[in-house]
């Protein structure tokens, strides 16, 4: 009978020791786990950020960029005012208008239209780490929409295209070239270059947005990790003390 306890106590040492280490290494691997998570989570979501920041930066040179455009387009409205003077007053005003397009109205279009597309490529970027960060923490749907500003490059493209034509047409002292048809051309222009601002302003707001949320779902994940693993770690901790216990009672039965 005594052997046998002693047997028995012997088995349930080496069961409630390995337990006891079990236990130890489950909690140990647990906040090794939580760290890893923690950390990666946190570094995709300062990349993104960083990202978001370039974009955010990158947005309002695109908005200046359409500003001043804008008030280059407008200018030259204005000294079309003058086409239908005739003479030299209206050859002055058509060199003027001409001017202003091959100088100022018609490069500034060209490099909004350029930095619509390189913004339009960045938000395809931030996106696409958007969806990485959502696999990682599907917490809530973030969504940028990198479209749009395609779109409005193809636009500025499109009116740089007209601008040139009409920069011809004053060139060549074509009939076209009448204060009409180029108030008509410049309103195209501008109504197009608003429609610039309106998604420029947009996207700003999506990118701010975004931005908010992603900090908010950043600390809101890692939280949720830190009660998963303050939960096995409680768990583990009274799975361990039992088999402390266990352990003592079956020290007690081999030293009888």
């Amino acid at each position: 009978m005594v052997l046998l306890r002693r047997l028995s106590g012997a088995i349930l040492l080496f069961f409630s020791a390995v337990g006891t280490i079990g236990c130890a290494v489950v909690i140990i691997g647990t906040w090794m786990a939580h760290q890893k998570a923690s950390h990666k989570i946190q570094a995709i979501s300062n990349r993104i950020d960083a990202g978001l920041a370039r974009a955010s930066a990158a947005n309002q040179n695109v908005r200046g960029a359409a500003e001043k455009a804008r008030a280059d387009v407008r200018s030259v409205d204005r000294e079309s005012a003058d086409f239908g003077a005739g003479g030299e007053r209206g050859a002055r005003a058509a060199r003027a208008a001409r001017k202003l397009i091959e100088q100022k109205a018609a490069p500034d279009l060209d490099e909004l239209g350029g930095r619509l597309d390189s913004l339009s490529d960045a938000a395809a970027v931030v996106a696409s780490l958007l969806d990485t960060f959502q696999e990682v923490a599907p917490r809530r749907g973030i969504r940028i929409d990198p479209d749009q500003l395609k779109q409005r490059a193809g636009d500025a493209q499109q009116i740089s295209g007209l601008l040139h034509h009409l920069e011809n047409a004053l060139d060549d002292g074509d009939k076209q070239a009448s204060p009409q048809n180029v108030a008509a051309t410049t309103n195209r222009v501008d109504a197009v270059l608003q429609k610039c601002l309106e998604t420029v302003d947009d996207w700003q707001s999506q990118l701010d947005n975004v931005r908010e949320d992603l900090a908010k779902i950043t600390r809101r994940t890692i939280g949720w990790i830190t009660v998963v693993a303050v939960g096995l770690t409680v768990l583990f901790a009274w799975i361990g003390l039992g088999q402390i216990c266990l352990f003592a009672r079956g020290l007690r039965w081999l030293r009888l």
